[in-house]
């Protein structure tokens, strides 16, 4: 069963992913040959940067990620494990210290407890509960990164873009704050996701959400002054940051869960809540900057005018 549903979200992903490479690859060779008519090296240099910027924004993020050694943290904590000097537990304490991303006082307490063969569990839970800590303010600035970006961008094919980038920087940052990766298919599904919110980032700016939404956009934006025009922008932002929240947090569940049953019910709709809730903390603190990084973007625009 646990296979057959790898499989099932595997081709999923493939499918969304295949989608939306004929998008961004589309894009990418419109743009090539609108250059090429300028000088057809310009296109090729245009062509390698792409790929350059392709590797290092998304495909190394990914990378970085499905290498490192699955999470095994849970394993410590239990009963049978409990005893001084537990294999399991000195085991993930070393594995800890080889892949150097500690404090220099978690890893001298490590050191400490493993020269002298005392057991590193109870360490080890501090040091896991500080990461699922962090994770929230990890979650939090890429979420206000996509509300800004995708607000200010007003292209469907940049939102795509854009929410793909900022997601798989947000899962590196999320997994190697905690040093080790969710199983290949917790790994597969949140992809999946990550994947399907760009998808849906490409099709919301066609959505109109200013008019399926008139009583929102009339509503808590229209009281903002200079803000009336704008509230597609922000509806369209706010819908993308709730995806990355959502992201986010089920990534966070899966390492809080650790080494225990995982309901996948459980797990949806406590991320979905998280995000509800984080939802209009991360657009009031965006709007705040809104502006600011609005009157920046029209300097930059009108630079090539």
């Amino acid at each position: 069963m646990r296979n057959k549903n790898i499989l099932f979200w595997g081709l999923l992903g493939s499918g969304v992913l295949f989608v939306l490479l004929l998008i961004i690859i589309g894009n990418i060779l419109t743009i090539g040959d609108n250059i090429a008519e300028i000088h057809p090296y310009l296109s090729y240099a245009f062509y390698g940067v792409t790929v350059l910027l392709l590797f290092f924004l998304i495909v190394r993020p990914l990378l970085s990620v499905f290498t490192l050694p699955e999470i095994k943290a849970g394993q410590f904590l239990d009963d049978d494990m409990s005893d001084p000097g537990s294999k399991a537990a000195r085991k993930v304490a070393k594995q800890l210290i080889g892949q150097g991303q500690l404090d220099l006082a978690e890893k001298n307490e490590l050191n400490r407890l493993l020269k002298s063969g005392q057991d590193p569990s109870e360490a080890l839970g501090r040091i896991f509960d500080g990461r699922l800590d962090r994770m929230d303010d990890i979650v939090h600035r890429h979420a206000k990164q996509v509300f800004i970006s995708t607000a200010l961008s007003q292209n469907g094919r940049l939102d795509a873009v854009l929410v793909l980038m900022i997601n798989f920087r947000m899962m590196k940052e999320l997994v190697r704050n905690y040093g080790y990766r969710p199983t290949y298919g917790q790994l597969i599904k949140t992809y999946t996701k990550v994947l399907a919110a760009a998808l849906i980032a490409d099709g919301i700016e066609d959505a109109q959400l200013a008019e399926i939404f008139p009583q929102i956009s009339r509503g808590f934006l229209g009281v903002i002054p200079g803000l009336g025009t704008l509230s597609s922008s922000i509806l369209q932002g706010t819908g993308n940051a709730f995806l990355t929240l959502r992201v986010g947090y089920i990534t966070k569940g899966y390492y809080a869960m650790a080494g225990q049953g995982l309901s996948r019910r459980q797990l949806r709709v406590s991320a979905n809540k998280s995000a509800i809730k984080k939802l209009s903390l991360i657009v009031r603190e965006s709007l705040l900057v809104f502006p600011r990084e609005a009157q920046r973007k029209a300097k930059e625009v009108l630079k090539f005018v």
